[in-house]
């Protein structure tokens, strides 16, 4: 039997391998099969069209028709590249780049809406389909992002091995 999920790029990353693995030995019946890589609101709608059998997403989801689990929680920070000072003030984003995934994503969704609340509207935002993207125009010290402290600690260590 195959059950077909979808998840973020974020939590394909750097989660997947540990779910997969927990997940094989309790359930050797069952081939999960990764559909699907995309944002919370992508993934919800195809759960909803029958197209994903689940997926992960961030929380919270109020819809009649689903039924959620907590399976984790993830905490957000802030990344910039070597050539900017560290953000200690919501004001030193204004007129930074911001680079998030597109629309749907809810980094994306609380990262805007923080700013907002802050009063602050960003210079510039570019928009990415992939971590890999993300992370790689951070290195080279094009803009700033939200994301998973987890995603961004690994990718420290990544860019550590890589350039050294």
């Amino acid at each position: 039997m195959n059950f077909r999920i979808g998840l973020p790029e974020t939590t394909a990353a750097i989660r997947l391998p540990s779910i997969l693995t927990d997940y094989h030995k309790s359930y050797l019946e069952v081939d999960l099969v990764l559909k699907k890589t995309g944002t919370t609101e992508e993934l919800i709608q195809l759960v909803l069209k029958y197209e994903l059998d689940g997926a992960f997403v961030a929380a919270p989801v109020q819809h009649p028709e689903l039924d959620t689990i907590e399976v984790g929680v993830e905490e957000l920070a802030l990344i910039t590249g070597g050539q900017f000072p560290s953000i200690e003030q919501p004001e030193q984003l204004r007129n930074l780049t911001l680079l998030v995934f597109r629309a749907g994503c809810s980094y994306r969704q609380k990262l805007m809406d923080w700013l907002r609340l802050k009063g602050i509207i960003p210079a510039k935002i570019m928009e990415f389909g992939t971590l890999e993207g993300i992370l790689g125009c951070i290195h080279a010290g094009l803009g700033v992002s939200l994301l998973p402290r987890s995603v961004i600690e690994r990718a420290m260590v990544q860019y550590t091995f890589t350039l050294s």
